[in-house]
């Protein structure tokens, strides 16, 4: 199947939204149970230019995206009817964020203006959706899932969820 993603971390004052595409695969043991295998890639980031006191006439900024998203999931379903199922969701995420600094202080200090930066988060996951069945083979879904908190820096944490609508093909 595939999927697309929007995630938003909250933190104060406005937080970080992101967008990702990916793709599904897993093994169906029943109409109850089934487990999950996830993989998705940032393609929107957060942009984010400023201004350095005493290179004001030099391009400063930063940019920070999901470089990759893989999780483990196992999915437990309940049928409503024939062609509509809620769901449950539980595993193991992982995510390395990439952030980009162009900054021409560093340049004049080291000989280099922009710098490279990734941090993984990893942990519990969990989420609930529901799915419809639009042939036998297509079902299309949406789901609510929460993501391990992002941890920046040791002491501090913020929480990370996202809304995905994808599509998977039962063969």
């Amino acid at each position: 199947g595939g999927s697309y993603t929007a995630q938003k971390i909250s933190f104060s004052p406005a937080g970080r939204d992101f967008k990702t595409l990916g793709f599904t695969a897993g093994y169906q043991y029943n109409q109850y149970f089934s487990l999950e295998t996830r993989f998705s890639k940032g393609t929107s980031g957060n942009t984010y230019d400023y201004t350095v006191v005493g290179f004001e006439d030099e391009e400063a900024g930063e940019k920070t995206d999901i470089d990759y998203q893989a999780l483990i999931l196992i999915k437990a379903s309940y049928p409503l009817s024939e062609k509509f199922n809620v769901y449950a969701t539980t595993g193991y995420a992982q995510t390395q964020i990439e952030r980009k600094v162009l900054d021409p202080m560093l340049n004049s200090m080291t000989g280099v203006n922009q710098s490279t930066f990734t941090s993984t988060e990893k942990g519990l996951t969990y989420g609930l959706g529901a799915d419809y069945k639009v042939t036998n083979n297509v079902s299309l879904f949406v789901e609510y899932q929460t993501l391990p908190d992002w941890k920046p820096v040791s002491s501090v944490s913020h929480n990370w969820d996202s809304i995905n609508l994808g599509f998977n093909y039962a063969f």
